[in-house]
Parts: C-alpha cells; sequence; structure tokens
C-alpha cells in the first residue's frame, strides 16, 4: 500500500451511508474544470453525475463522522495545516453511461489568488461491491510520463473513506454493471511552504 493513501474501513456505518443516498438530490452531468478556469461536462473526460449534500447545520451526523475520521488520518499520517472542507459532493457512475473520471488531480486551481487550495480528498464508499463491476480507483505516480500506476483500490466496502493527498493523480475506471456511488470532498488549507 502507497503510505500517501489511506484507507479507513467503517469510518461511515451502513445506515449513514444509505441517508447520505436518500438525501441525494438531483443528479446533474458532471463537469471539470479546464486549464483556462472554465467548467464544462467533459463526456471523454469525466461519465459521471453528481448531487450536493445539504450543509452542516442540516447534516450533523454526518460531517461530524467526516470531519472526525479526516481529523485522525490527518493528525496520523500528512500533517497538513487544514482550514475547512468544500461541500460534499454524491457521485454517481452509472454502468448504462459507462461511468468514469479519467486520471487527474484534485488541486488543480486556475486562480493563481487562491490563497486556501485543495490539499487533502476523501471519497467514502457508497455502494456495496457487489452491486457494480468497475470503478476502480487507480492512483499513479507524481510527474510520470506513463502515469505509472501505484496503487488500484477495488470493491472497497460500503462505509470505506479513503483520503490521499489531493495533489496525487487518480481516475475511476469504467463502471461495467450497476452503480457506483461515493461521496466525496476536499479539504483546503495554506499553500505548501
Amino acid at each position: 500500500m502507497d503510505e500517501r493513501i489511506i484507507i479507513v474501513e467503517k469510518a461511515f456505518d451502513t445506515a449513514l451511508c444509505d441517508k447520505i443516498v436518500e438525501q441525494a438530490g438531483f443528479f446533474n452531468d458532471a463537469e471539470v474544470i479546464t486549464t483556462d478556469g472554465v467548467s464544462m461536462v467533459d463526456k471523454d473526460h469525466r461519465t459521471s453525475k453528481v448531487s450536493w449534500l445539504a450543509d452542516i447545520l442540516h447534516n450533523p451526523d454526518i460531517y461530524n463522522t467526516l470531519f472526525n475520521a479526516a481529523n485522525k488520518a490527518n493528525d496520523d499520517f500528512y500533517n497538513f495545516e487544514l482550514h475547512y472542507c468544500e461541500h460534499l459532493q454524491i457521485t454517481q457512475y452509472l454502468s448504462s453511461e459507462e461511468g468514469m473520471f479519467r486520471a487527474h488531480t484534485d488541486d488543480g486551481s486556475t486562480d493563481p489568488d487562491d490563497k486556501q487550495p485543495r490539499k487533502l480528498s476523501v471519497s467514502v464508499m457508497l455502494s456495496e461491491p457487489s452491486e457494480y463491476n468497475g470503478g476502480d480507483l487507480v492512483f499513479y505516480e507524481l510527474f510520470s510520463l506513463r502515469h505509472a500506476e501505484v496503487e488500484r483500490i477495488k470493491n472497497a466496502p460500503k462505509g470505506t473513506a479513503i483520503f490521499f493527498p489531493s495533489y496525487l493523480p487518480h481516475e475511476v475506471t469504467p463502471v461495467t454493471r450497476g452503480c457506483r456511488m461515493s461521496l466525496v470532498t476536499w479539504f483546503r488549507g495554506p499553500r505548501f511552504k
């Protein structure tokens, strides 16, 4: 296991995962941000749908569970200075659309004045592995011309939280059967020194 990737099984219990899925509102086609800072749907790069979870006032149990797991992972492994997290995104990858997200990083702010970039990413599995095929979370080496694979996470149990530095390249492989759902967010803090 690559030491930059922290897997916390049972970070969320089944009931909390089901609550998150039930609270998902309308799903829109996911967008990507271009190098010009433009947000757009690009089906060649990302085929998934997203919904956004209501804020902490409406979901303290979800946010507290997430913050506790993130604080432990950060304290034990990363020691990043983190100030806040973005809104929680529920992502749906459907086999009918060959849902996927090609290799990318999460830290790609196109705003040079962004003083609080993304530093720590998390993906929480909301589906049971038996509910879909494909949808592997694959990590790649930094600055590799050939995208050398460093870790592949397959069939992570429902409720598993996967933490990693936002600068680490990763992708979700195409879902070939069923539906893979995850809760994702990004923790921000001052630029690395």
